[in-house]
C-alpha cells in the first residue's frame, strides 16, 4: 500500500509556517506503520494456537502405532502443522465420538473426511486429498460384476452404518428390489459374507482399500472386488465452532503447497494410495 500527498504550496515553502503539514505526514506514516505491524502480528497469532485433531480407527487411512496416531492422513496434517508453526495433537477414538467433538468445537479438526454437502455444513474443508471408492465385495466362487444399479436387484447387501457408505447406497438403491443391513462395523459386514449369512446372492459395500485391508489382515482369501458404486474423494476438516474462516484459509494454503510440491503424493505413493486429481485451477496455480 502507498500513500501518496500532493501539496501545493504559494510562493516559497517556509519550514516553520508548514511544520505541522510535516508533523501530519509523520503521524500518519507512522499509524499506518503501527497498525501494519499489529495485523502482521495477528495474522501470524491466527493459527498459532494449538490445535486437536480427531480420527477414527480407519486402517489403512488411520491408525495407532507405538501409541501414537499414523497413517497418510496423519503425515499430511503433521506436515501442514509444521508448516504453520503450530503445535498439533491428534487423537483416535470411534467415529461418533470423534465427529461430534469435531462438529461441536471441542476438536480443531477431523481427518479423513468424505466431501459431502452434508460435512460442508460443519467444516471448513480442504482440497481434496485422496480419492478411492466405495466398492462391491463378492465371494469370488460368484460370477457377479457390477455395472449399473439394478444389477444389485435381489441382493442382499451388507454396509457398515449409519455412515457416509451406508447413505450412498441407500441412496443409490432406493426403490430397488434390495435388501441392506446396516452393520456395527466393516469387518463384521465381510465375515457374514463370507460366513454365507447374507444368502447366496450376497454383497458388502465398503471402502476400496479399508476391505483389501481389512481381507489381508484377516488372512480372508476368498474374497473379489465386484466393481464400484462411486468414486470418493477424502478431505480434511476444519470445525467452523472451532476455528475461523481465517484459519481455515491458511491452513488450506498449507495443504495447497504441499500438494503443489508433490509431497501429499510422496506421503500417499509410499501408504500405496492415489493422491486426488487436480483441478485445472491447481494445475495453473
Amino acid at each position: 500500500m502507498i500513500i501518496r500527498f500532493h501539496l501545493k504550496f504559494s510562493g516559497s515553502f517556509d519550514p516553520y509556517n508548514n511544520r505541522w503539514i510535516l508533523i501530519g505526514i509523520c503521524l500518519v506514516k507512522t499509524q499506518y506503520l503501527t497498525g501494519l505491524l499489529f495485523g502482521l502480528l495477528f495474522y501470524a497469532s491466527a493459527v498459532a494456537e494449538p490445535m486437536l485433531w480427531v480420527t477414527e480407527p480407519f486402517h489403512p487411512y488411520s491408525y495407532k502405532e507405538n501409541s501414537k496416531v499414523a497413517g497418510p492422513f496423519a503425515e499430511i496434517v503433521q506436515a501442514a502443522c509444521d508448516r504453520l508453526k503450530v503445535e498439533c495433537t491428534m487423537e483416535i477414538m470411534p467415529w461418533r465420538r470423534a465427529l461430534y467433538m469435531a462438529e461441536e468445537g471441542q476438536a480443531s479438526g477431523l481427518f479423513g473426511v468424505a466431501k459431502t454437502p452434508e460435512r460442508e455444513k460443519s467444516f471448513f474443508l480442504s482440497d481434496p486429498i485422496l480419492e478411492t471408492a466405495y466398492s462391491f465385495f463378492a465371494l469370488d466362487s460368484t460370477r457377479f460384476r457390477y455395472q449399473k444399479i439394478q444389477d444389485l436387484n435381489g441382493y442382499t447387501i451388507g454396509v457398515y452404518g449409519p455412515s457416509a457408505t451406508s447413505r450412498a447406497l441407500q441412496n443409490s438403491a432406493q426403490g430397488q428390489p434390495v435388501n441392506i443391513v446396516i452393520e456395527v462395523t466393516n469387518l463384521t459386514a465381510l465375515k457374514k459374507l463370507i460366513g454365507g449369512r447374507y444368502g447366496d446372492n450376497a454383497l458388502v459395500l465398503i471402502n476400496r482399500e479399508v476391505g483389501l485391508s481389512l481381507a489381508k489382515e484377516e488372512k480372508i482369501t476368498n474374497l473379489k472386488l465386484a466393481g464400484d458404486l462411486q468414486p470418493i474423494v477424502y478431505v480434511i476438516g476444519l470445525s467452523r465452532k472451532k476455528v475461523s474462516e481465517r484459519q481455515a484459509r491458511l491452513f488450506n494454503d498449507a495443504i495447497k503447497e504441499l500438494i503443489k510440491e508433490g509431497k501429499v503424493k510422496t506421503i500417499l505413493n509410499k501408504h500405496g494410495m492415489r493422491p486426488a486429481r487436480l483441478t485445472q485451477q491447481q494445475k495453473s496455480g
